[in-house]
């Protein structure tokens, strides 16, 4: 399962910028850490600043990715988080 997340521009950067991390960066990390998970930008090195706000996180199940996105959804700076649907058969 995958969870989207987009962040506020000023979160996003101290995400990928671990310089400049504020407080509510570190609370995404951690919170995605407890998961047992990392957060990966889904457009990386893209220059365009509203794709650099979105970020992928894989998780086992969809009871994780549901409580991680209710997680992130409690914190200031976190503009989405949803649990991806499963890909439609072919």
């Amino acid at each position: 399962m995958r969870v989207s997340v987009n962040l506020r521009a000023d979160v996003a950067r101290g995400i990928v910028e671990p310089a400049a991390a504020d407080d509510t960066a570190q609370r995404v990390l951690e919170v995605v850490g407890n998961a047992g998970a990392s957060l990966e930008p889904t457009h990386g090195g893209t220059p365009d600043p509203d794709l650099q706000r979105w970020f992928g996180v894989e998780v086992p199940d969809e009871a994780t990715a549901t409580e991680l996105s209710a997680a992130l959804l409690a914190i200031d700076g976190v503009d989405a988080a949803y649990v991806e649907p499963p890909a439609a058969p072919a």
